[in-house]
């Protein structure tokens, strides 16, 4: 199977909650993920479970040279995540040594840090993902980037999740010095754009944080222009018909809800904005059909 396959087979069952244990997303979600990632997941000089730390311990240390850890990963039971990144970066402070990646995951949720940047935990949090909202493709990709064993053993892991905390922070830092006299159709438009990006995807209220006293998150979600900035980076992120419709097949169900929630919008607006994309696309089919 593949890593793509792996990812399709566990967001199946975690939508049906057969994995809902600590035990069982230690042992069906990441160690799993980590075989498919060609970790010798056996040989606990590499993959040391529980591992020590002063008093405690943490759930998975990766070590790719034997004995000296390169990763942390901390694993909480579904849906019990929230919190967690305190006790995780206790661990790594407690630790005698330099931890460049660190992973907090309840199977369905996966939140990368990069520890040794600066700033408070949230600040140093790159990446999150959500087995059962994005498409696996781009899951794939992403514990590929981070977790690929040989990655590790060469460096390139750290050296990519280094370059990509500096970016994030380049893109936290322009929206904290937003401008108060931003016009309302960029502040929504910037509100668009950060709910529809996985990597810069924050919570919401985060995200109601950064808005200037002067409007309200209720007044950007019920603005059309809300929606239409939306649309508009569908249509540019999935640029071709074949992306778009891959996307949409990666939801085997509740599309409009589990798309609208992440959105902020009702299931039938998004519903809305799907069939506008897709009829856009499909448009584009036709012409190039008629043309070929």
């Amino acid at each position: 199977m593949t890593l793509k396959e792996h990812i399709d087979d566990i967001r199946d069952k975690l939508v049906e909650w057969k994995i809902r244990k600590e035990a069982a997303v230690s042992q069906g979600i990441v160690l799993r993920l980590l075989k498919a990632l060609a970790w010798p997941i056996f040989n606990t000089k590499i993959v040391d479970p529980e591992y020590p730390v002063k008093e405690r311990s943490v759930d998975f240390a990766l070590c790719p040279h034997e004995s000296t850890p390169q990763i942390f990963i901390e694993v909480k039971q579904v849906g019990n995540i929230e919190g967690s990144e305190q006790q995780l970066f206790k661990y790594i402070l407690d630790y005698d040594g330099v931890i460049p990646i660190a992973v907090l995951t309840n199977g369905r949720e996966w939140q990368f840090f990069h520890p040794t940047g600066e700033g408070t935990w949230a600040e140093r949090k790159v990446c999150e993902l959500d087995f059962t909202i994005r498409d696996s493709a781009g899951n794939a990709e992403k514990l590929n980037r981070y977790l690929n064993y040989e990655s590790i053993r060469t460096g390139e892991a750290v050296e990519a999740i280094k370059k990509d905390y500096e970016q994030v922070g380049q893109q936290k830092q322009v929206t904290t010095q937003l401008p108060k006299m931003w016009s309302k159709s960029k502040v929504t438009q910037t509100v668009a754009y950060r709910q529809w990006c996985n990597e810069t995807h924050e919570p919401w209220e985060k995200v109601r944080g950064m808005i200037p006293s002067q409007f309200s998150l209720e007044s950007i979600l019920a603005n059309d222009a809300y929606a239409y900035y939306v649309k508009q980076q569908m249509q540019t992120y999935y640029d071709t018909p074949e992306k778009f419709h891959k996307w949409v097949d990666s939801f085997k169900r509740n599309m409009s809800k589990t798309f609208g929630r992440r959105i902020g919008l009702s299931p039938e607006r998004a519903q809305q904005i799907i069939d506008e994309v897709k009829k856009a696309h499909n448009s584009t089919t036709q012409r190039r059909n008629k043309n070929a």
